[in-house]
C-alpha cells in the first residue's frame, strides 16, 4: 500500500502491476483520496485501487475475447478453404509454391488483414489465462473424475480451484506463460506469513502449490509446449512434526463408547461412527452403502465396499469386512427398508463434519488433533499391535499393496478370525 500526503491531501501512489500493461499505458498511478485524514485515506486507499483493478480486468478480459474470437476465425476460414492454420514461422518453412499460393488467397480476400491473419498465420495465439488454463485443466482430467458422483467430483476440484483463485488473488490473472520465479517465490511467501499469522497447516499450503505445479506439467505435456514453468518444486515443511492422530483403546472404551456418550447424534450418524470403530471403514464409504451391501443373513456378517453409484478411492477399495462386537450391534438397529442404508448421508460430503462437530462438542477428541478419522488410524493400529498380515491389514483398510494380489488374502473365515483379536465387544445391554 502505498499513501502519498501532497499539499494537505492524501494521495494513492501505486505501480501498474504487469498483467495489465497491455491495457494501461502508465507504469505509475496516481489519484487523490480527497482527505487529509490517514485513517480515511487507507479505507478509500483500498476502495480506489479496487476501482483500478476491476476496470483493468474488465478491459483485459475484453481484449482477450476479441483476440480469441478472431484467432478461431482465423483457423475456420482456413480449414474452409481446406489449409491447415500455420504460425508464421511455420509457413516460412513451406516449399516457395505452397507460399505464394497463400499469399495469393490473403490477397483475393475481401478483407486482406483477416485473409493474412487465416492462411499466413499472421496472429498471435489469444494469452491462455491462469483462469483458462484451469478450464484446460479440467477439460483434460475428466478420465480422473470417471465413475465419481456429482459430489466426489466437485469435492475433486474444489482444492484445485480453490488453488487456482488463491494464485489469481496473488499475482492476477495473468498469462500462465508470463508467470516467472518471482511470482512463485511470492506465492510461496503468501502462505508462510499465512500460516504463521493465521496458524494455518503447512498442509494447506503445499496442496495448493501442489496443485498448481501438477496442473501446469499436465498441460504442458499434453499440448507438448516447449515452454518451461518455473514453479520448481516448492513446499513448506511442517516443523511442527504433526502427527495423524490416533485414539487409544481406553478413550474409544471410556468415553466414546460409554453409555449415553452418542446419544446426542442421529441414528444414522451414530450407527456410522460405531461401525468405522471395528471396520476401520472410511466414512465416505459407510455413508455411500446401499442396502444390499449389508449381509446379516450371511453366517459370517459382513459390509461390502462397493463403486456402485461412486467411485472408490482405489481400486483396492472395494472389500468384504466382517462385522463384529459393537459394529455388528450397531448395524442390526438399522431397518435398511430404503435402497440406501443411509439415506441421510448418501452421495454427501456431510457425514464427516457431522461426527466431527459432535465429538469436538461433547468432550470426545482426545486431543485437538483428533478427529471421527483417528478411528480408523485406531483400528489400523490395533491390528497392527496384534501382529496381523500386511496383506489382510491391506484388503480391511482397501489400502495399496505392493505385492501381486494371489487369492482373496484367507477370505471372511480368515479375516472374522483374526479382527476378533482387535474388535471392542458388545455394546451395553446387547
Amino acid at each position: 500500500m502505498s499513501i502519498v500526503l501532497r499539499n494537505k491531501t492524501y494521495w494513492l501512489k501505486r505501480r501498474v502491476p504487469k498483467q495489465y500493461a497491455r491495457v494501461e499505458s502508465r507504469t505509475v498511478v496516481w489519484c487523490s483520496l480527497k482527505t487529509d485524514d490517514p485513517d480515511v485515506a487507507k479505507v478509500k486507499h483500498k476502495e480506489v485501487w479496487n476501482q483500478f483493478t476491476t476496470a483493468w480486468e474488465s478491459l483485459k478480459q475484453g481484449e482477450e475475447g476479441i483476440a480469441e474470437e478472431r484467432f478461431l476465425a482465423a483457423k475456420e476460414l482456413a480449414k474452409a478453404k481446406g489449409i491447415k492454420f500455420l504460425d508464421p514461422q511455420k509457413v516460412t518453412r513451406l516449399p516457395i509454391e505452397d507460399i505464394l499460393d497463400r499469399v495469393e488467397l490473403a490477397e483475393g480476400t475481401k478483407n486482406v488483414s483477416v485473409g493474412t491473419r487465416a492462411y499466413l498465420g499472421a496472429i498471435d495465439p489469444p494469452p491462455i489465462t491462469i483462469t483458462k488454463a484451469q478450464e484446460l485443466f479440467f477439460d483434460l482430467a475428466v478420465d480422473d473424475t470417471k465413475g465419481k458422483t456429482a459430489d466426489q467430483i466437485r469435492r475433486w476440484q474444489n482444492p484445485k480451484k480453490k488453488a487456482f483463485k488463491n494464485l489469481i488473488g496473488l499475482i492476477g490473472d495473468k498469462d500462465i506463460f508470463e508467470i516467472d520465479r518471482d511470482d512463485m517465490i511470492d506465492f510461496y511467501q503468501w502462505w508462510r506469513e499465512r500460516i504463521e499469522n493465521e496458524g494455518l497447516s503447512p498442509n494447506s499450503a503445499n496442496k495448493d502449490m501442489g496443485a498448481i505445479q501438477s496442473a501446469l506439467k499436465r498441460l504442458r505435456k499434453h499440448y507438448q509446449w516447449k515452454h518451461e514453468f518455473p514453479i520448481g518444486d516448492l513446499s513448506i515443511r511442517d516443523e511442527g512434526g504433526s502427527s495423524r492422530g490416533t485414539y487409544s483403546d481406553e478413550f474409544i472404551q471410556d468415553m466414546i463408547l460409554r453409555n449415553g456418550a452418542l446419544d446426542g447424534l442421529n441414528d444414522e450418524a451414530r450407527i456410522i461412527l460405531l461401525l468405522i470403530i471395528n471396520t476401520g471403514a472410511r466414512p465416505s464409504e459407510i455413508a455411500g452403502l446401499l442396502s444390499k451391501h449389508i449381509n446379516l443373513s450371511h453366517n459370517i456378517p459382513h459390509i461390502m465396499i462397493r463403486a456402485e453409484g461412486r467411485k472408490l478411492k482405489t481400486t483396492r477399495s472395494s472389500r468384504d469386512i466382517p462385522l463384529l462386537g459393537v459394529s455388528l450391534d450397531a448395524v442390526r438397529e438399522l431397518e435398511l427398508q430404503d435402497e440406501k442404508a443411509f439415506p441421510r448421508y448418501f452421495g454427501k460430503d456431510a457425514i464427516s463434519a457431522v461426527l466431527n462437530k459432535y465429538l469436538k462438542e461433547n468432550g470426545l477428541k482426545e486431543s485437538p488433533a483428533h478427529t471421527v478419522y483417528s478411528l480408523r488410524h485406531a483400528f489400523e493400529d490395533r491390528m497392527l499391535r496384534a501382529g496381523i498380515d500386511q496383506r489382510i491389514r491391506a484388503d480391511i483398510l482397501g489400502h495399496d499393496f505392493d505385492r501381486p494380489n494371489y487369492g482373496e488374502g484367507g477370505g471372511l473365515v480368515h479375516k472374522q478370525s483374526v479382527l476378533r483379536a482387535v474388535v471392542f465387544p458388545h455394546l451395553p445391554g446387547t
